[in-house]
């Protein structure tokens, strides 16, 4: 199969005679974003009829290989697990990946490829402890690791879980699983809504499985200690705590904000969810600037401009009508943006939610209620916006 690689072709000898470098590049680029668009609205039929029959929102993501960009399709969809299919480049040839993410972070630390001399580059990258969970057939196909080993050997005690991981792979080809999510690698571009129901019909179950059979693994003593910190930030109005996942609930006026720690290359770090209760209705997308955003834009793929320079310099808008966001993003919203964003890893901000990822463990009082203030105030000012276009 031949993937979505944007290409373009324009003859060089229309440029003889012509001797400004800066045309010659200018002309190169056009001819680029128009080749693009033509193949974008050519090919973009099959995966919105896809994303439907599956139930899934379909987009299309710019990456940059090299000095070439190239795009990606996309089919997202917030079922139970999330789901994700995307097509993506790996050693010259295309694949299909088909990603399930867990309801709750493992907080294993754990890393699971294949065998191989990739698999065994890649977990020595993440670190962790080796670890056999005396499968054979399992121990044999794949290397594992973790943060430590006795939480992992628990997960797979019963040999169950590795037996499915196993015939998972068998069918499919590729198999791996970190602490949020597992994926599935198909060879070439596959459009194929049978065999795509198939893949996510196997894998939905199994990290439903992965996720209760965590619920029953013991909590570390580095847990615990975690634990005990989250528990004393829960005892003001309105708060609660999922001891199992971690998890700390706070409610206020139908808004809620959810954090949780997360285990991120072997470090903790902790992710505060933003519910917005009713979707904003714009398919917004809103994202850090970086080079891969910007040929995004080249592209035509996104982008619409607010106007405010700073922000506009910082962040990448996605959404239509792009006046609507215009009005949405508004000077209060961007500033509470600009607050939430400070000193995080990741920031997600979609039509059903914002997320954020912070590079610590966040069990100090003081910074934990910053942070929830933050968030709670950047999804009031989304959802009071919301609020009033549905007066209009």
């Amino acid at each position: 199969d031949v993937g979505p690689v944007m290409s373009f072709d324009f003859p060089l000898s229309h440029l003889d005679g012509l001797v400004c470098p800066g045309l010659v590049a200018v002309l190169l680029l056009v001819s680029l974003i128009v080749a693009v668009r033509r193949a974008r609205r050519a090919e973009e039929g099959p995966w919105a009829a896809l994303g439907a029959e599956l139930g899934l929102t379909f987009y299309r993501l710019a990456r940059v290989r090299g000095e070439r960009p190239v795009q990606t399709e996309v089919l997202k969809g917030r079922r139970a697990p999330e789901v994700t299919i995307f097509t993506d480049a790996l050693g010259g040839r295309w694949h299909t990946y088909v990603q399930a993410a867990f309801a709750r972070p493992l907080r294993l630390g754990l890393t699971i490829v294949p065998e191989g001399r990739v698999g065994r580059a890649v977990q020595k990258l993440i670190g962790g402890e080796d670890v056999h969970v005396g499968h054979v057939r399992f121990d044999r196909e794949f290397l594992v690791r973790g943060r430590a080993t006795e939480p992992v050997r628990a997960l797979f005690r019963d040999g169950s879980l590795a037996e499915r991981i196993c015939l998972l792979q068998e069918r499919f080809g590729h198999v791996d699983v970190d602490d949020e999510r597992v994926e599935l690698r198909l060879d070439g571009v596959v459009l194929d809504v049978a065999r795509l129901s198939e893949a996510l019909d196997a894998l939905v179950p199994l990290t439903r499985a992965l996720v209760e059979r965590r619920r029953e693994v013991p909590p570390t003593p580095e847990e615990r200690e975690i634990e005990a910190a989250l528990r004393a930030l829960t005892e003001g109005p309105a708060r609660s705590l999922d001891a199992d996942a971690l998890e700390v609930t706070v409610d206020r006026e139908g808004a809620r904000v959810r954090v949780y720690p997360t285990l991120r290359r072997g470090e903790w770090h902790t992710v505060i969810d933003g519910e917005l209760g009713h979707p904003l209705g714009v398919g917004l997308i809103v994202q850090r600037a970086s080079l891969q955003a910007k040929v995004s834009e080249w592209l035509g793929m996104q982008d619409v401009v607010l106007g405010d320079a700073e922000f506009d310099r910082r962040f990448v808008v996605q959404g239509a009508p792009a006046e609507a966001v215009r009005k949405l993003i508004h000077a209060e919203v961007r500033a509470r943006i600009v607050a939430v964003s400070e000193s995080a890893d990741e920031v997600q901000i979609g039509d059903d939610g914002v997320t954020i990822v912070v590079p610590e463990l966040l069990v100090d009082p003081a910074r934990f209620e910053a942070r929830v203030r933050e968030m709670l105030e950047l999804t009031d000012a989304l959802r009071s916006h919301r609020a009033a276009s549905q007066r209009e």
